[in-house]
């Protein structure tokens, strides 16, 4: 259980640090290539991190029986998808 723990908090940890990063990125482009390029990067790799992070989740649940990483995992994600869209609605334009 102690080596699953460490993998999950890792994966989710870099998740977490790569959205972030995202959205730093997002406000700081104006229209940069290259900028957004690393960004899309980021983006990527942050979803990989965040599926493997939910599947050692599942891991623990399927074999140890503990629920806590599947809730940990729901929580931030909602939290960090919340904070995605608060960090970069100015630039996506106007509503009409």
């Amino acid at each position: 259980m102690k080596r699953k723990s460490q993998v999950y908090f890792a994966f989710l940890g870099m998740a977490v640090l790569l959205f972030g990063l995202a959205a730093l990125l997002t406000s700081r482009m104006d229209g940069d290539v290259g900028l957004g390029l690393v960004r899309f990067i980021a983006l990527c790799l942050a979803v990989a991190c965040a599926i493997g992070a939910w599947g050692t989740a599942v891991a623990i649940v399927s074999i140890h029986k503990k629920t806590w990483p599947l809730y940990v995992t729901v929580v931030l994600v909602v939290l960090a998808s919340a904070a995605f869209v608060i960090a970069t609605y100015p630039s996506s334009g106007s509503l009409g």
